[in-house]
């Protein structure tokens, strides 16, 4: 069997309440892959670059003999070396990090609607954004603030209410305040990091980019930045790349009959699974 991984998001999202995409799961299906979605620590508990420790954390948990296995039924076996991550919008920006933390197992990577250019004043700067449709109210900075001023340092925030997250997480997008709490060294920063001695970094695995022209929660204009850079500086990571007209998450409510889908997944299956019968 092989292995298709979901990180969920940086704010709010337990692993469990992941949504995959009937496609993806479609996917899982026809090539017989174990499904599983990443627990790490959340913000504004934690910083970015805890987080990205805890993914890194999982890939040498994942590595180690008999950790997988024990909790899988008798008899089924995985090819730990094969593996699909995918990912939406702040997963998405895990994805591409995960592509970095196991270059030598992960063999093609999906980001759908992915947090990207987090430098982009959308994600820095105070200004009323209406973030879905239709619009969210504005949210007191209070809320984000009385938040942050109740935490001592020493808690561990893995899975949390979406709902009762919420406020704390629109409070963060409207005021600009997602760099306060990722952190400001560049190895968090997917443009950033193409732009910094990428020759030295593993190479991009086949990737698939899809996003919603109408995109409010993350503009498009990020996932362009970001195309442009990796031409610039990974010309020869194969690239694949879906705009459609729709809003954050448009996907999920897709069919895998669709023809965006359909090339998408001709895509993925030149690269994965490798040595597929």
């Amino acid at each position: 069997m092989y292995l298709a991984l979901r990180p969920g998001n940086l704010l709010t999202l337990p692993p469990i309440a992941s949504r995959y995409p009937q496609f993806v799961l479609d996917l899982c299906l026809k090539h017989d892959a174990v499904a599983i979605t990443v627990d790490y620590r959340l913000m504004p508990e934690a910083s970015g670059a805890e987080i990205i420790k805890d993914v890194d954390d999982f890939y040498a948990w994942l590595r180690a003999p008999g950790n997988l296995a024990a909790h899988l039924p008798a008899g089924v076996e995985v090819d730990l070396e094969n593996l699909l991550v995918t990912g939406e919008s702040a997963g998405g920006y895990l994805t591409f990090h995960s592509a970095l933390l196991a270059s030598a197992e992960v063999k093609v990577i999906v980001l759908h609607y992915p947090m990207l250019d987090l430098r982009d004043p959308h994600y820095t700067t105070a200004y009323y954004k209406p973030l879905f449709d239709p619009p969210v109210p504005p949210i007191p900075p209070k809320v984000l603030e009385d938040h942050v001023a109740g935490l001592n340092g020493t808690e561990v925030v893995t899975n949390a209410v979406p709902m009762d997250r919420m406020p704390i997480v629109l409070s963060m997008g409207l005021e600009g305040r997602f760099g306060d709490f990722l952190g400001d060294e560049r190895s968090l920063y997917p443009l950033e990091v193409l732009e910094d001695g990428w020759t030295s970094k593993p190479a991009l695995p086949p990737t698939w980019i899809l996003h919603g022209k109408q995109d409010l929660a993350v503009p498009i204009e990020g996932t362009h930045r970001f195309v442009e850079r990796l031409q610039a500086h990974a010309a020869t990571t194969p690239l694949h790349l879906t705009y459609e007209d729709g809003q954050h998450g448009f996907d999920e409510v897709t069919s895998s009959d669709t023809m965006w889908v359909k090339e998408g997944v001709q895509f993925i299956e030149k690269y994965w699974p490798v040595n597929a019968p």
